[in-house]
């Protein structure tokens, strides 16, 4: 963001910047999203270690509620969610956070999770969780995941 898209913005206070990275789950076609400074889109399968310096967890949800009680769990653990959107498609609701990479990872991971996946256990459910790694590594199941 330069000092001058700063300013028709009329954001006096903010510093210019470069080198920040907005994650999210639109399609590159998404024309109703704006943002403001120099953009450029891009798909990605996998997170670059040069570039990326968070990890993302996508999270499906079974409702809009789960959602939402997610975030607010997230948010009692000191994490900022008020910017944090839903993403609805026809595979169901998901939420896309940024982490802290864990040193013991082979770098910044996209990291899938999904809860009341059916099993065959006492509950009848379980959790799924799947990672990939910045080389394309799919690491399943993935037991490394503390936290979020």
């Amino acid at each position: 963001m330069t000092r001058e898209q700063l300013d028709e913005m009329e954001d006096y206070d903010q510093e210019p910047f470069t080198g920040f990275n907005h994650y999210t789950l639109l399609g590159e076609n998404s024309e109703n999203v704006r943002y403001a400074g120099t953009c450029k889109r891009k798909a990605v399968r996998t997170l670059d270690p040069t570039i990326d310096c968070v990890s993302l967890v996508i999270r499906h949800h079974l409702s809009r509620e789960e959602a939402r009680a997610y975030y607010f769990g997230l948010d009692d653990c000191g994490a900022d969610t008020r910017m944090a959107p839903f993403y609805k498609n026809e595979d169901g609701i998901f939420t896309l956070i940024t982490r802290p990479t864990r040193p013991s990872w082979p770098g910044p991971l996209i990291i899938y999770c999904a809860d009341g996946v059916p099993a065959d256990n006492p509950f009848g459910e379980s959790s799924w969780e799947v990672a990939v790694a910045p080389d394309g590594t799919l690491m399943e199941p993935f037991d490394d995941f503390e936290g979020f």
